[in-house]
């Protein structure tokens, strides 16, 4: 159950922060899009906004999965 929960909070962490970040809320094209820019800070290393917003997305899953499994000890347990 335990393991369920992290990996629920890695998809849905990433999900409400696209869904709250850009100017247009919304996860129609317009809104992920605008959302994707806005998590990737305008676009960072020369790549576009969107691309480094993905990147963001993707962090922000692995540390939420990573968070949760720490709290809730399932990273003690398989250590």
């Amino acid at each position: 159950m335990k393991e369920l929960a992290a990996k629920a909070g890695a998809v849905g962490v990433p999900m409400a922060a696209i869904y709250f970040s850009g100017s247009v809320i919304g996860l129609d094209a317009t809104g992920i899009t605008s959302e994707l820019a806005a998590l990737g800070m305008g676009g960072i290393l020369g790549l576009s906004g969107i691309v480094t917003g993905i990147g963001a997305a993707l962090l922000i899953g692995v540390g939420a999965y990573k968070g949760i499994k720490k709290v809730t000890g399932i990273s003690d347990l398989e250590n």
